[in-house]
Protein backbone atom coordinates (compact mmCIF):
# COMPACT_ATOMS: atom_id res chain seq x y z
CA UNK A 1 0.00 0.00 0.00
CA UNK A 2 2.69 2.25 0.56
CA UNK A 3 4.84 1.33 -2.56
CA UNK A 4 2.06 2.38 -4.45
CA UNK A 5 1.27 5.72 -2.96
CA UNK A 6 4.97 6.81 -3.50
CA UNK A 7 4.61 5.79 -7.16
CA UNK A 8 1.41 7.82 -6.99
CA UNK A 9 2.86 10.90 -5.83
CA UNK A 10 6.00 10.58 -7.95
CA UNK A 11 4.19 10.54 -11.27
CA UNK A 12 2.35 13.34 -9.87
CA UNK A 13 5.72 15.71 -9.48
CA UNK A 14 6.85 14.58 -12.93
CA UNK A 15 4.03 15.96 -13.93
CA UNK A 16 4.33 18.78 -12.62
CA UNK A 17 7.45 19.55 -13.85
CA UNK A 18 6.55 18.81 -17.27
CA UNK A 19 3.78 21.67 -16.53
CA UNK A 20 5.95 24.41 -15.74
CA UNK A 21 8.73 23.58 -18.42
CA UNK A 22 5.63 23.82 -20.81
CA UNK A 23 4.18 26.83 -19.69
CA UNK A 24 7.50 28.59 -18.35
CA UNK A 25 7.14 32.41 -19.39
CA UNK A 26 9.74 33.84 -22.26
CA UNK A 27 13.01 35.22 -21.29
CA UNK A 28 13.13 38.86 -21.23
CA UNK A 29 14.60 40.99 -23.73
CA UNK A 30 18.30 42.74 -23.03
CA UNK A 31 17.57 45.67 -20.94
CA UNK A 32 20.67 47.07 -21.68
CA UNK A 33 20.52 51.25 -22.13
CA UNK A 34 21.98 52.51 -25.17
CA UNK A 35 23.63 55.68 -25.07
CA UNK A 36 22.25 58.73 -27.05
CA UNK A 37 24.18 59.31 -30.38
CA UNK A 38 27.21 60.94 -29.79
CA UNK A 39 27.61 60.37 -26.21
CA UNK A 40 30.35 57.51 -25.17
CA UNK A 41 30.23 55.34 -22.89
CA UNK A 42 32.71 55.47 -19.72
CA UNK A 43 35.07 52.96 -19.71
CA UNK A 44 37.83 51.69 -17.15
CA UNK A 45 41.27 53.04 -17.16
CA UNK A 46 42.70 50.26 -18.24
CA UNK A 47 40.01 49.51 -21.19
CA UNK A 48 41.39 52.62 -23.05
CA UNK A 49 42.85 51.17 -26.20
CA UNK A 50 46.69 50.83 -26.21
CA UNK A 51 46.60 51.45 -22.43
CA UNK A 52 49.59 49.28 -21.17
CA UNK A 53 48.54 46.21 -18.57
CA UNK A 54 48.18 47.53 -15.24
CA UNK A 55 51.16 46.07 -12.70
CA UNK A 56 50.05 44.29 -9.49
CA UNK A 57 50.90 46.23 -6.31
CA UNK A 58 53.01 43.75 -5.35
CA UNK A 59 55.38 44.27 -7.86
CA UNK A 60 55.38 47.89 -7.00
CA UNK A 61 56.09 47.49 -2.86
CA UNK A 62 59.18 45.36 -4.23
CA UNK A 63 60.53 47.54 -6.55
CA UNK A 64 60.52 50.22 -3.58
CA UNK A 65 62.07 48.04 -0.97
CA UNK A 66 65.71 48.19 -2.42
CA UNK A 67 65.62 51.93 -2.82
CA UNK A 68 64.25 52.48 0.99
CA UNK A 69 67.11 49.92 2.19
CA UNK A 70 69.31 51.85 -0.02
CA UNK A 71 68.75 54.79 2.11
CA UNK A 72 68.52 53.61 5.81
CA UNK A 73 72.52 53.03 6.93
CA UNK A 74 73.08 51.81 10.40
CA UNK A 75 74.79 54.47 12.38
CA UNK A 76 78.13 53.29 13.59
CA UNK A 77 78.96 52.13 16.83
CA UNK A 78 80.73 54.87 18.12
CA UNK A 79 83.98 53.67 20.24
CA UNK A 80 84.11 53.65 24.08
CA UNK A 81 87.05 55.61 25.00
CA UNK A 82 89.10 54.91 27.89
CA UNK A 83 89.30 58.27 29.72
CA UNK A 84 85.49 58.75 29.76
CA UNK A 85 85.19 55.76 32.20
CA UNK A 86 85.59 56.97 35.77
CA UNK A 87 88.38 55.70 37.79
CA UNK A 88 87.53 53.24 41.20
CA UNK A 89 87.69 55.61 43.98
CA UNK A 90 88.91 54.63 47.58
CA UNK A 91 88.38 55.66 50.54
CA UNK A 92 90.42 55.88 54.36
CA UNK A 93 89.43 57.00 57.45
CA UNK A 94 92.01 58.17 59.78
CA UNK A 95 91.28 59.08 63.50
CA UNK A 96 89.69 59.00 65.93
CA UNK A 97 91.46 62.64 66.90
CA UNK A 98 91.68 63.66 70.52
CA UNK A 99 91.29 67.90 70.37
CA UNK A 100 90.88 70.14 67.69
CA UNK A 101 93.98 70.56 67.14
CA UNK A 102 95.07 67.30 66.47
CA UNK A 103 92.15 67.64 63.76
CA UNK A 104 93.86 70.43 62.09
CA UNK A 105 97.19 69.16 62.06
CA UNK A 106 95.94 66.24 60.21
CA UNK A 107 93.69 67.79 57.79
CA UNK A 108 97.16 69.91 56.55
CA UNK A 109 98.88 66.83 56.15
CA UNK A 110 96.12 65.06 54.13
CA UNK A 111 94.78 67.94 52.17
CA UNK A 112 97.24 67.93 49.53
CA UNK A 113 97.61 63.93 49.31
CA UNK A 114 93.73 63.19 48.78
CA UNK A 115 91.02 64.17 46.19
CA UNK A 116 88.57 64.98 48.57
CA UNK A 117 88.22 65.49 52.30
CA UNK A 118 86.09 65.67 55.15
CA UNK A 119 85.21 65.39 58.92
CA UNK A 120 83.38 62.97 60.49
CA UNK A 121 82.30 63.06 63.85
CA UNK A 122 80.08 60.11 66.55
CA UNK A 123 78.15 61.59 68.99
CA UNK A 124 79.41 62.08 72.80
CA UNK A 125 78.39 58.64 74.69
CA UNK A 126 76.82 59.17 78.14
CA UNK A 127 77.19 57.35 81.75
CA UNK A 128 75.68 54.39 82.80
CA UNK A 129 72.73 56.09 84.19
CA UNK A 130 71.07 59.17 86.37
CA UNK A 131 70.83 59.03 89.71
CA UNK A 132 68.70 61.27 92.38
CA UNK A 133 70.79 62.45 95.58
CA UNK A 134 70.75 64.46 98.43
CA UNK A 135 73.58 66.30 99.83
CA UNK A 136 75.34 65.06 102.35
CA UNK A 137 74.29 65.93 106.09
CA UNK A 138 76.01 67.30 108.62
CA UNK A 139 76.42 63.56 110.62
CA UNK A 140 74.71 60.40 110.29
CA UNK A 141 71.67 61.85 112.90
CA UNK A 142 70.96 64.52 111.06
CA UNK A 143 70.95 62.25 107.51
CA UNK A 144 68.85 59.96 109.77
CA UNK A 145 66.19 62.47 110.33
CA UNK A 146 65.81 63.80 106.50
CA UNK A 147 65.20 60.06 106.50
CA UNK A 148 62.58 60.51 108.56
CA UNK A 149 60.91 63.72 106.93
CA UNK A 150 60.94 61.49 103.54
CA UNK A 151 58.89 58.74 104.63
CA UNK A 152 56.44 61.42 106.33
CA UNK A 153 56.27 62.98 102.60
CA UNK A 154 55.65 59.43 100.98
CA UNK A 155 59.27 58.92 99.59
CA UNK A 156 60.22 55.71 101.14
CA UNK A 157 63.20 54.15 98.34
CA UNK A 158 65.88 55.99 99.88
CA UNK A 159 69.41 54.92 101.49
CA UNK A 160 71.83 56.89 103.54
CA UNK A 161 75.08 56.34 102.47
CA UNK A 162 77.28 55.32 105.32
CA UNK A 163 81.22 55.66 104.45
CA UNK A 164 83.20 57.11 101.87
CA UNK A 165 83.43 60.69 100.12
CA UNK A 166 79.61 60.84 100.13
CA UNK A 167 79.07 59.74 103.41
CA UNK A 168 75.76 60.68 105.42
CA UNK A 169 74.06 61.64 101.69
CA UNK A 170 70.88 60.04 101.10
CA UNK A 171 70.37 58.40 97.75
CA UNK A 172 66.58 58.25 96.75
CA UNK A 173 67.19 56.37 93.03
CA UNK A 174 68.93 55.22 89.79
CA UNK A 175 67.19 55.48 86.42
CA UNK A 176 68.14 54.90 83.38
CA UNK A 177 66.55 57.87 81.71
CA UNK A 178 67.51 61.92 82.53
CA UNK A 179 63.99 62.21 81.93
CA UNK A 180 63.09 60.10 84.51
CA UNK A 181 66.13 61.11 86.95
CA UNK A 182 64.78 65.15 86.43
CA UNK A 183 61.17 64.61 86.83
CA UNK A 184 61.30 62.32 90.30
CA UNK A 185 64.04 65.43 91.53
CA UNK A 186 61.70 68.09 90.44
CA UNK A 187 59.04 66.21 92.36
CA UNK A 188 61.33 65.92 95.95
CA UNK A 189 62.10 70.06 95.64
CA UNK A 190 58.42 70.43 95.46
CA UNK A 191 58.14 68.63 98.95
CA UNK A 192 60.76 70.55 100.26
CA UNK A 193 63.84 68.42 99.87
CA UNK A 194 67.15 69.87 97.79
CA UNK A 195 67.18 66.84 95.48
CA UNK A 196 69.52 67.05 92.86
CA UNK A 197 69.27 64.91 89.45
CA UNK A 198 73.11 63.66 88.44
CA UNK A 199 75.03 61.45 85.29
CA UNK A 200 76.55 58.31 86.69
CA UNK A 201 80.28 57.70 85.14
CA UNK A 202 82.15 59.94 83.12
CA UNK A 203 81.11 61.05 79.73
CA UNK A 204 82.68 60.37 76.72
CA UNK A 205 83.65 63.31 74.46
CA UNK A 206 82.38 63.01 70.55
CA UNK A 207 84.87 60.76 68.44
CA UNK A 208 85.87 62.81 65.54
CA UNK A 209 87.41 61.49 62.28
CA UNK A 210 89.20 62.34 59.16
CA UNK A 211 87.77 60.71 55.79
CA UNK A 212 89.33 60.60 52.72
CA UNK A 213 88.97 60.25 49.03
CA UNK A 214 91.58 59.08 47.08
CA UNK A 215 91.83 58.35 43.06
CA UNK A 216 94.73 56.57 40.89
CA UNK A 217 98.13 56.44 41.88
CA UNK A 218 97.48 56.94 46.03
CA UNK A 219 97.24 53.59 48.15
CA UNK A 220 97.42 53.01 51.87
CA UNK A 221 100.98 52.23 51.99
CA UNK A 222 101.54 55.88 50.49
CA UNK A 223 98.69 57.53 53.11
CA UNK A 224 100.67 55.77 55.84
CA UNK A 225 103.31 57.80 55.25
CA UNK A 226 101.87 60.87 55.61
CA UNK A 227 102.58 62.34 59.27
CA UNK A 228 99.52 62.44 61.43
CA UNK A 229 98.98 64.73 64.30
CA UNK A 230 99.59 63.74 67.52
CA UNK A 231 96.43 62.71 70.08
CA UNK A 232 95.34 60.22 67.03
CA UNK A 233 95.30 56.81 67.67
CA UNK A 234 95.25 55.32 64.33
CA UNK A 235 98.02 54.20 63.55
CA UNK A 236 97.13 53.30 59.45
CA UNK A 237 94.96 54.44 57.25
CA UNK A 238 91.66 52.20 57.57
CA UNK A 239 90.08 51.60 54.36
CA UNK A 240 86.12 52.08 54.18
CA UNK A 241 83.60 52.35 51.56
CA UNK A 242 82.69 55.55 50.04
CA UNK A 243 79.95 57.38 51.03
CA UNK A 244 77.53 57.70 48.41
CA UNK A 245 77.63 60.70 45.69
CA UNK A 246 75.35 63.72 47.33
Amino acid sequence: MLTRALIVMLVALNLGVAAWWAWRPAPQADTTVEPTSGIARLRLLNERPGAPPSQPSQSRSAAASPVASTTTTAAPEQPTLEADVPKAERCYRFGPFADDAAVAAARRALQPKVARLREESAPAERGRGWRVILPPAADRDAANAVGERLKLAGFRDFFVVASGAEANAIMLGRFGSEERARLHAASLRDAGFAAQAEPLGEAKPPERWLLATVGEGLDSVALDSVALARGSRAARAQPVDCPAAR
